[in-house]
C-alpha cells in the first residue's frame, strides 16, 4: 500500500498486488491445511470437522482477495448501505479510472488509526470510544440488514478522521457477503445465546451441527460464550470457574482442551 500524489494534486492511496502473489497462492493454501491438519494430529486435538469447514471457506474465498476489483465494490456497496441505513461512517472513495484487477487507488483520509491516537487525553478517548461503537453499529446494520459483513475491523483499520474526529472505516479487502442460510444460522445463535439459559442453549445444540468432545453442558456453553458472545463470557449462565478451566487449558494443555469438534459451515465465513 503506497501513499500518492495525482498530476491533480490530491492525494491518493494506492494498494497494489504483485504477480507473484497471485503464483504462490494456490501451494500456500494446500500446505496451510496440511499444517493445521498435521497440528491437530500433534497436540491430538479431535477438531478435524471444525478444520475442515475453516480450510474450505478460506481455500475457496481467499483468492478473491487478490482481485482488488472486488474490494472496489466493497467500498461502494458500504457507500450504498450507510446511505440507505443513515449511517455516518467516513470510508476512501474509489478512483475508478485508476483501478484494475491489481490496482486500486481511493482517496486518503486524513486522521489517525485506533491503534494510533492519544488516549492520554480524555477529549480523544472519548472520541475513540465513540467511534469504535459507531462503526460496531455500522457493521450490525450492515450485516443483519444487507448481509454484508466487514470483517476486519482491527484498531489499524479503524480511524479518527479529520478535525471534529469522526469515526472512519477503511480496507475493505476481507469483507464479504453472506448467504441466507448463514445469516441465519448467526441470527439463531446470537438471539440463543441472549437468552442466557442454560436450558434453551442445551437443548438448541442438539442437531445443531456443533459437535463437542465434552458431554460437560457447562464447558459446551463456555466454548460458545468464549467464540461468539466474549463481551460478556457467559455471564449468568457460565460459572467463572467453569471459563478458567477453559482458558487454562488453551494456554496450558491444548491436548485436553474442551473445542468445537464440528462446526455448521454457515458458521463459518471468510472475508
Amino acid at each position: 500500500v503506497h501513499l500518492a500524489t495525482t498530476y491533480a494534486g490530491e492525494r491518493v492511496v494506492v494498494k497494489a498486488i504483485y504477480p507473484e502473489i497471485r503464483r504462490y497462492l494456490i501451494a500456500d493454501l494446500k500446505n496451510a491445511r496440511k499444517a493445521a491438519q498435521q497440528i491437530t494430529w500433534i497436540l491430538k486435538l479431535p477438531m478435524k470437522g471444525t478444520i475442515n469447514a475453516i480450510m474450505d471457506e478460506e481455500v475457496e474465498c481467499f483468492p478473491r482477495e487478490l482481485d482488488l476489483r472486488i474490494e472496489a465494490r466493497h467500498l461502494k456497496k458500504q457507500r450504498l448501505y450507510q446511505k440507505r441505513h443513515g449511517l455516518d461512517i467516513a470510508i476512501p472513495v474509489v478512483i475508478d479510472e485508476l483501478s484494475s484487477s491489481s490496482v486500486l487507488t481511493q482517496t486518503f483520509l486524513t486522521g489517525t488509526t485506533m491503534g494510533n491516537c492519544d488516549v492520554s487525553d480524555p477529549a480523544v478517548r472519548q472520541k475513540a470510544i465513540d467511534a469504535c461503537k459507531d462503526i460496531t453499529h455500522a457493521i450490525g446494520v450492515t450485516l443483519f440488514r444487507e448481509r454484508f459483513f466487514h470483517a476486519d475491523p482491527h484498531p489499524g483499520n479503524i480511524m479518527l478522521v479529520g478535525e471534529e474526529l469522526k469515526p472512519g472505516l477503511i480496507d475493505f479487502g476481507q469483507c464479504t457477503t453472506l448467504t441466507k442460510p448463514q445469516l441465519r444460522t448467526v441470527c439463531q445463535l446470537v438471539v440463543l445465546l441472549r437468552t442466557r439459559s442454560q436450558t434453551l442453549i442445551d437443548q438448541a445444540l442438539r442437531g445443531s451441527g456443533f459437535g463437542f468432545n465434552t458431554e460437560d453442558p457447562e464447558l459446551k456453553l463456555a466454548l460458545l460464550y468464549y467464540f461468539f458472545d466474549s463481551s460478556t463470557t457467559g455471564s449468568g449462565v457460565v460459572r467463572p470457574e467453569a471459563m478458567e478451566i477453559l482458558k487454562d487449558a488453551i494456554q496450558h494443555k491444548p491436548a485436553s482442551m474442551p473445542v468445537l469438534t464440528d462446526t455448521p459451515r454457515e458458521m463459518v465465513f471468510y472475508g
